[in-house]
């Protein structure tokens, strides 16, 4: 059985190839720009260096979010329309607990994710990568409170607090949600955490109506 792995929720194109959930080949590189047009390259590269084509996929695992809106997009849409096409389900799965597999770090682990004027998307998992503490969209200061003991993940910089370097384990990641319920194309949907600027506005824009 081949599997394919897709996220571009950050700004890295991740990409895994397995067979029988083991790890053929894979793709993690940053991208600061052009995320839909290089990643397309990219994907075209993994499978031809591993003799395989798309139609060679069984099973679909797409990062739903947090992140970029923008990233998400690009490796949703893939995924979309391949599962279409394939007529596949696809096993959605969190960015958060994708930074929580580093290798390395031993520990309930605490993924962050800057999301700007103080926030951060953030969720805890154990070592086995079950949530300890669900992903949320919350104040950095808030979820420092009330979270000790643990090992931050990130690759975004914060004060008064160490974090490690993600380094990804793919099979870990992939072994962890083989089980786990797929969804078809068409209701899967991103997972932002939070409302985009133009949901806020319009959600502000009708408390103010009432």
């Amino acid at each position: 059985m081949i599997s394919l792995f897709v996220d571009t929720a950050l700004s890295y194109i991740r990409i895994a190839l397995f067979k029988d959930d083991i790890l053929l080949d894979f793709i993690n590189e940053k991208c600061d720009k052009n995320m839909s047009s290089l990643f397309d390259v990219k994907v075209r590269d993994l499978f031809s260096r591993n003799n395989l084509s798309l139609n060679n996929v069984d099973k679909i695992y797409t990062v739903t979010g947090p992140g970029s809106f923008t990233g998400i997009r690009v490796g949703m849409t893939f995924s979309k329309v391949l599962a279409f096409s394939l007529n596949k389900k696809i096993t959605p799965i969190s960015e958060l607990q994708v930074l929580a597999s580093s290798k390395g770090v031993s520990g309930t682990l605490a993924s962050l994710i800057d999301a700007r004027r103080g926030y951060v998307y953030a969720g805890c998992y154990d070592s086995n990568l079950n949530s300890v503490i669900p992903d949320k969209y919350i104040l950095l200061e808030e979820f420092l409170n009330c979270n000790k003991n643990v090992s931050y993940i990130s690759y975004d910089s914060f004060e008064h607090i160490s974090t490690d370097v993600p380094d990804i384990d793919f099979e870990k990641i992939i072994l962890k949600n083989k089980d786990k319920e797929q969804v078809d194309h068409h209701v899967l949907t991103p997972n932002y955490l939070k409302l985009t600027e133009a949901e806020e506005n319009l959600r502000k824009k009708k408390l103010d109506d009432n």
